[in-house]
């Protein structure tokens, strides 16, 4: 019974909590789940206007990683109000400490914390800066971190030094990328060798310059050990393409060296020079990919849309792309460079070619899938009408400083255009939302200090996340019509509170809607259940027993027999049942107007009464459901 009370519990706070509703949703079935209804309760009370309370006592049993101070939750459908309250003290006292606030409006998600932790012994120093802003005029992120780490790490033993460069740069027609990573383990690593090669593309086709200064063990030396030899396998590996693609490939051995191998693992050194000119490839490449998409089960494309596939993909063009290696005396690099023009076509041909996959038989695509696929569209499209440009750009370092290790990382991303390409989505009814985000950490004493905050904000933001649901489930299903519930019912606010202190944690959460009748009511069709209680109220302070009360509002008259009241389903057998004026007994109600007070709304107007808005973020509103059923799961 404590199982499915608890079940009931959760559901019933879960009406209150959208964000929480919401991600339930999103991982329900299409057949729906079962949903929970009242269990039978210890005692049955009935008042002079016909309300039953129903109430469950239980014992209790303290956490083994401390002791409850405070339990207290309830939920007042009439009200549109839900509210929780949780004090835990830790048998252990913890040094971390912190305060995070979570908010939730029907336009904005928002959140802000700090927190203090020990530092790590190994630590010598430490800082972390990051921020994010996007919105109507700009997008932007940066994020830098630096920290020292002592000897006692070992890390020293590992890497001597590293560096890192790398940006990406992504225009409407052009994607250009650099970058090279170096590492020295200061340990040798054998025999010297490099190897690097180069496409480039133009009028003519393509060319691939090669250089290989490498070792070559036994297996291979037949291949490598002539002229003639590395000639033909060169042609062997590199031509095969053209041959496959009905073009052709002309390869030129411009420099040619095998000598006796430096160490005792290889049979020889190759040093070589060779360039393989590729011609023709481009219309077989079209024509291959058209063909095995056309007649291809897996995807549905007609012989028009695949060979427009092929053209799209064919179209890309490769103005250079290489890649290139050494290692020297236990030093290592790497470094890479790519330029292509015109892979918009390509990009949107592969969405094509997705968007057509076939389905097994006996199912369907929801419509949302299309509508990613149309977005993702009109995405691109105002890319190009807008001409934006994002870069992205990581840095790094490893370097060795006294008896210890330093290592920075910087990350960056910047936009241009991005007003206009904003302008160009709004024109095609796409509207992003507006975000910022700021983090900043370092040592502070022996603690590390943090502190942070984010917040989301978009028209209609919970309404849209709600759509989302019940755009990607069927129509007329559970999930559809919770969601559509949801929405109806008018949300308001959620707001979570969490602190860590002095071995105390404490979680308080609230939510609020206009018209939470509208949840309950969906909620009763879909469990089945004759009635479900228009509030409910668990208390447990300090003692060994928590106590639960649900109400059923005028479930049966002020004269009410026993049989009438065993007549409910929460109601068994071994229930006991008072009827009206045979008992002296009161029961707590919800605390509304606390409720609404730690919401920051206005009780009789529904409007917000704080001061200021308090940036942040999170789903953590699903802890106001969460509160509750942690206080029954305590007990089990």
């Amino acid at each position: 019974m404590r199982s499915r009370l608890l079940a009931v519990v959760f559901a019933t706070l879960l009406i209150a909590t959208p964000m929480a509703g919401v991600a339930g949703a999103q991982e329900t079935q299409e057949d729906g789940p079962e949903w929970p209804t009242p269990p039978e309760a210890d005692s049955a009370y009935v008042t002079d206007d016909g309300d039953v309370v129903l109430v469950y006592e239980q014992e209790t049993e303290s956490p083994t990683d401390g002791t409850v101070e405070t339990t207290n939750f309830g939920l007042n459908v009439g009200e549109g109000v839900a509210h929780a309250l949780f004090v835990q003290n830790m048998t252990s006292a913890s040094e971390t400490t912190g305060e995070f606030t979570t908010v939730l409006d029907p336009d904005r998600v928002a959140m802000n914390g700090s927190l203090a932790t020990p530092s790590p012994d190994a630590l010598s120093s430490f800082s972390l800066d990051a921020n994010l802003v996007q919105s109507d005029t700009e997008s932007n992120a940066d994020v830098s971190l630096d920290a020292g780490i002592d000897e006692s790490a070992g890390v020293a033993g590992l890497v001597e030094s590293a560096d890192l460069q790398n940006e990406l740069r992504v225009g409407p027609d052009r994607v250009t990328a650099d970058g090279q990573v170096s590492f020295s383990t200061g340990f040798g690593s054998g025999t010297e060798q490099s190897q690097s090669f180069t496409v480039t593309e133009d009028d003519s086709g393509y060319t691939l310059d090669a250089a290989q200064d490498r070792p070559v063990y036994s297996y291979a030396v037949d291949n490598w050990n002539t002229r003639s030899a590395a000639e033909r396998t060169i042609t062997q590996q590199y031509g095969s393409l053209a041959t496959q693609l009905g073009g052709e490939a002309s390869v030129t051995l411009e420099s040619y060296s095998f000598s006796n191998a430096t160490d005792s693992f290889a049979d020889g050194m190759l040093d070589m020079e060779f360039t393989v000119e590729y011609s023709g490839i481009d219309d077989g490449l079209s024509e291959q990919v058209a063909t095995t998409l056309a007649s291809s089960e897996q995807y549905d494309l007609t012989q028009s849309e695949a060979e427009t596939v092929g053209e799209q993909i064919a179209e890309m063009q490769i103005n250079e792309a290489g890649f290139s290696t050494s290692t020297s005396d236990g030093t290592n690099e790497y470094s890479y460079t790519a330029d292509v023009e015109n892979y918009d076509g390509a990009l949107r041909a592969y969405y094509t070619v997705l968007q057509s996959a076939s389905m097994p038989a006996g199912t369907s695509l929801p419509a949302s899938y299309n509508a990613s696929f149309d977005r993702i569209q009109q995405t691109l499209d105002a890319q190009q009408e807008s001409g934006m440009v994002q870069t992205f750009t990581l840095d790094g370092s490893v370097s060795q400083a006294g008896s210890g290790t330093d290592v920075t990382l910087n990350a960056g991303y910047e936009t241009e255009n991005w007003e206009a390409y904003r302008q160009a989505l709004a024109d095609r009814g796409v509207e992003l939302a507006n975000s910022e985000v700021s983090l900043q950490a370092g040592l502070d004493g022996d603690e590390i200090a943090a502190d942070g905050s984010v917040t989301v904000q978009q028209d209609e933001l919970v309404s849209n996340v709600l759509s989302s649901v019940t755009s990607t489930t069927e129509n007329g299903s559970d999930v559809s019509r919770l969601a559509q519930a949801f929405e109806d019912a008018g949300f308001q606010r959620a707001r979570t509170d969490i602190s860590v202190s002095d071995g105390q944690v404490q979680m308080e959460a609230g939510a609020s809607f206009r018209n939470m009748q509208q949840l309950a009511s969906v909620y009763q069709q879909l469990s089945g259940a004759e009635s479900l209680p228009s509030s409910i109220v668990g208390e447990q302070n300090g003692s060994e027993s928590a106590n639960v009360y649900m109400r059923l509002s005028g479930a049966v008259s002020a004269d009410a027999t026993e049989e009438d009241v065993r007549g409910l389903e929460p109601v068994g057998e071994d229930t006991e049942v008072n009827l009206a004026g045979e008992y002296d007994r009161t029961f707590p109600s919800v605390d509304v107007e606390n409720a609404y007070d730690y919401l920051d709304i206005d009780r009789s107007s529904g409007t917000d009464t704080s001061e200021g808005s308090q940036p942040g973020f999170g789903v953590a509103v699903a802890l106001v459901a969460l509160a509750g059923a942690a206080f029954l799961a305590r007990r089990e």
